[in-house]
């Protein structure tokens, strides 16, 4: 009787003894650390990470929020720019050059509750009958528009550029980088020629300046 109640005994404790001989075997192996600080280089660290490299840091930048930058739209009518020389606007032979704006692009970021928008606008100056030549100067206006029609940007730029004979036209381009709004609201970047109002009224695209 006694030998069987020993035997009962036996098989109850057995596999306490080993789950205490493993809890003091991983005890050895992984030591005193921590499981979130446990080095790859240890057992624990290996088997907590699948790896044997250290945990590497995340770029800041990939916690950074997504920048919606508002699209870029050439105001109707302000395509293209035709400079006269000594002769009326709208008479084909006093023309001296004829510049258009085809290109657009920007670039955003974000300064804490505003946008930072890096505007580039680009195109082309051909030379007319009475050009030639020279040093000429585009008015390039760049708006900022928020919910449909409420300026919260506006600035007239003068961008130089120089047509060389025998070339009968030539590139130009021009980033504004000061662009920074509020980011509320929906944002539109409206671009285009702007004379002032000095030369006639912008129709069917063209903006046109006399130059005596």
């Amino acid at each position: 009787m006694t030998a069987h109640v020993l035997a009962q005994f036996a098989r109850r404790i057995a596999p306490a003894a080993v789950l205490a001989t493993l809890s003091v075997g991983l005890a050895g192996c992984f030591g005193n650390e921590e499981p979130g600080t446990a080095s790859a280089s240890t057992p624990l660290g290996q088997f907590l990470r699948g790896s044997v490299q250290e945990p590497q840091e995340l770029d800041p930048s990939v916690y950074k929020p997504i920048v919606r930058c508002p699209p870029v739209t050439k105001r109707e009518g302000t395509q293209t720019h035709v400079i006269f020389k000594g002769g009326k606007p709208g008479d084909p032979n006093a023309v001296g050059f004829q510049a258009t704006l085809t290109e657009t692009a920007r670039e955003c970021t974000l300064e804490g509750d505003n946008i930072r928008i890096r505007v580039g606008v680009g195109g082309r100056v051909l030379a007319g009958r009475k050009g030639g030549g020279g040093e000429m100067s585009l008015p390039v206006r760049i708006v900022v528009v928020k919910d449909g029609e409420t300026p919260v940007y506006s600035k007239l730029h003068t961008v130089k550029t120089t047509l060389t004979p025998p070339e009968a036209s030539v590139s130009w381009a021009f980033v504004d980088g000061d662009v920074v709004v509020p980011n509320v609201g929906v944002l539109r970047i409206l671009v285009g020629f702007d004379d002032g109002g000095k030369g006639a009224r912008p129709q069917d695209g063209v903006v046109t300046v006399d130059v005596q």
